[in-house]
């Protein structure tokens, strides 16, 4: 699962349960977002090896997950949307085509 928090920070968490009764999630990543401002919205790649966030200010981030362990030997970026003339409107929402996997 991941959580973006109103403090810029990211947060992956492990809920998947160990045979222990008395395990818990953990907190597997927790870093500062790469937007300048407040996340609206998160969610992982189709097949994990990333995630995109969108904020308040109009921008999507792209970020690929290396830190934990997931290959994919790309770096992260952010780029402009959500603009008409000079008015920005946040990304309030991010989602990924089922079957192609593609951004929308």
């Amino acid at each position: 699962v991941v959580v973006a928090t109103s403090g810029r920070r990211t947060c992956i968490i492990d809920v998947r349960m160990p045979a222990d009764e008395d395990a818990s999630a953990k907190i597997v990543l927790d870093r500062e977002s790469s937007l300048k401002y407040q996340t609206r919205t998160v969610r992982f790649f189709p097949d994990g090896k990333g995630l995109a966030m969108g904020s308040i200010e109009g921008r999507v981030a792209i970020e690929f997950l290396d830190e934990i362990g997931v290959e994919s030997g790309k770096k992260k970026y952010a780029f402009k949307c959500h603009r008409a003339g000079d008015t920005v409107y946040p990304v309030n929402a991010i989602a990924f085509h089922p079957q192609l996997g593609t951004f929308a």
